[in-house]
């Protein structure tokens, strides 16, 4: 999500979403970003791209008076919810449990793949991810921004959270990868073809026409 500016700046989500909370309006937004991002799947797929997307939620934007089937129905029309992965913030497992718990599984019913984002800072309780609907989790930046600083315990967090992840048969996806140093010592962390990674080291964001020409230059190689 980026807002272009009358002068030319490009304000990222960070400097306008805490507002967006506030005021009530992520419940339009979130709708239209997930309804969007059914539209640009079917363009995709219909080019030969069977691509997969993932979209940020928030606890605010399910929680509004919000019905799982209203929530699936904006991308029926364009794709398969099995298609879509929901990422939900960790603090949200904290706020009411039993009530996350049932959300998850009624979105998980409807389709969709849940992951649960910046995962390792919330303290959520691990003994519940067990119980919840999930199939992703993303580990918080925070960790692999330590990996290969002197005194770190990044990369026996990093181990730890995908050892236990593996063991509940989920995937997991390093969030912030910025450096080669930090992709070569995931790989060898990494026993599984369960593990992802995400970051500027693969690319920084570019537009849906950009990433198309991307994959065909993939293709063509």
């Amino acid at each position: 999500m980026r807002w272009p500016q009358a002068n030319g700046e490009i304000l990222m989500s960070g400097a306008f979403m805490a507002v967006v909370e506030e005021s009530g309006m992520i419940r339009q937004l979130g709708d239209w970003v997930l309804k969007t991002a059914g539209r640009q799947l079917e363009a995709w797929h219909s080019q030969g791209h069977m691509l997969c997307m993932a979209v940020n939620v928030s606890l605010n934007q399910l929680s509004q008076g919000c019905s799982i089937e209203s929530f699936a129905a904006l991308v029926r029309p364009y794709v398969d919810p099995s298609w879509i992965h929901l990422e939900v913030p960790e603090n949200a497992l904290m706020v009411d449990p039993e009530a996350i718990e049932t959300l998850l599984e009624e979105l998980h019913t409807q389709g969709f793949q849940i992951a649960i984002d910046d995962f390792g800072t919330g303290y959520s309780s691990l003994s519940r991810l067990q119980h919840l609907s999930i199939q992703t989790l993303k580990i918080d930046r925070s960790f692999i921004n330590d990996l290969g600083k002197p005194g770190s315990k990044g990369a026996a967090l990093v181990t730890i959270i995908q050892q236990m992840a593996a063991s509940l048969n989920l995937h997991t996806v390093a969030e912030g990868i910025e450096t080669d140093e930090q992709r070569q010592l995931l790989l060898e962390m990494s026993d599984s073809n369960r593990c992802w990674g995400q970051g500027f080291w693969f690319s920084r964001a570019i537009s849906a026409h950009q990433l198309v020409q991307l994959l065909n230059q993939q293709a063509e190689a």
